[in-house]
């Protein structure tokens, strides 16, 4: 019987289990791959958040102009914990406004 069966069975089932090292890896192994993909899929729905230097870059403009561009509305930046960030579906965004 494999180790995820086991969780499946009721607690009040009174058994002794051993389990190999092996099979403990395994089964470690595979709740951490699970974990990743469903934290990569929460990421995915999520909207990136890039920092001023990213902004700058993926745009390919100063850091004049990328303040001048959120002055006059055309960029909103998100603050958090007192700094600037941007979203990248606003940029991509922009510019396919160009």
């Amino acid at each position: 019987m494999k180790i995820a069966e086991l969780l499946t069975l009721p607690e009040a089932a009174n058994l002794t289990v051993q389990v190999s090292i092996g099979d403990l890896r395994l089964f470690h192994e595979e709740i951490v791959q699970k974990q990743l993909s469903q934290q990569k899929e929460l990421t995915k729905t999520e909207d990136e958040l890039l920092t001023v230097t990213e902004a700058m870059s993926f745009l390919k403009v100063s850091r004049t102009s990328l303040f001048r561009w959120q002055k006059n509305g055309y960029l909103e930046p998100i603050k958090t914990g007192g700094r600037c960030r941007y979203r990248k579906s606003d940029i991509e965004a922009l510019l396919e406004k160009k």
